[in-house]
């Protein structure tokens, strides 16, 4: 028995029937959709208000954009179309860019749902700023290090050719009004 879709959108292509029916299994609200060339988007059909509001609005914005002669770009028909799996309530969890399906996006997808059913969000934002504090320290601890700042001053003032020369180079002016500059000869 095929899996019913939850959501009424025009495809080029269609998921496999086995990996939507292990994405039901799941979620019974997961569905993955084909959005364009190599863009699959798996997702939830769960309608509210908010998203119901933004999705009218959106649509409002192109059919006012068309009603004045203009012609949707790629991009805008591929937004056109998020936005009318927006009114119907879907709501994206991952994007793949990937030719054909594989079971790789269950298995993605049943990570993804234990971990919103069982990690505390917080404390993933938390570990994520600790990790950036953490790296942030040792970028400061890099820039305070004297023997460091030693190291790039002597690189610095070394030269592929010998040591720097300090004299500059003193342009010319010929008869054309031409500019000739000559680099003076150090031995």
């Amino acid at each position: 028995m095929a899996v019913r879709w939850l959501v009424d959108v025009a495809q080029a292509r269609e998921a496999p029937e086995h990996i939507r029916r292990g994405l039901r299994d799941l979620d019974p609200t997961a569905e993955v959709i084909y959005l364009g060339p190599m863009r699959w988007l798996v997702g939830r059909v769960r309608p509210n208000v908010h998203t119901h509001r933004i999705a009218t609005g959106l649509l409002d914005t192109f059919t006012s954009q068309l009603s004045t002669g203009a012609r949707l770009s790629p991009k805008g028909q591929r937004k056109a179309r998020f936005a009318l799996l927006a009114l119907q309530g879907f709501r994206p969890v991952e994007e793949y860019r990937m030719r054909d399906l594989d079971w790789r996006v269950v298995e993605d997808f049943r990570v993804s749902q234990w971990r919103m059913q069982h990690e505390d969000p917080d404390a993933l934002l938390d570990a994520m700023e600790a990790d950036d504090a953490a790296e942030r320290a040792a970028r400061r601890a890099e820039l305070a290090d004297r023997d460091r700042a030693k190291d790039a001053q002597r690189f610095l003032s070394a030269s592929n050719f010998g040591y720097a020369s300090p004299t500059v180079a003193k342009p010319t002016h010929t008869p054309s009004g031409r500019v000739r500059h000559s680099i003076p000869q150090t031995i």
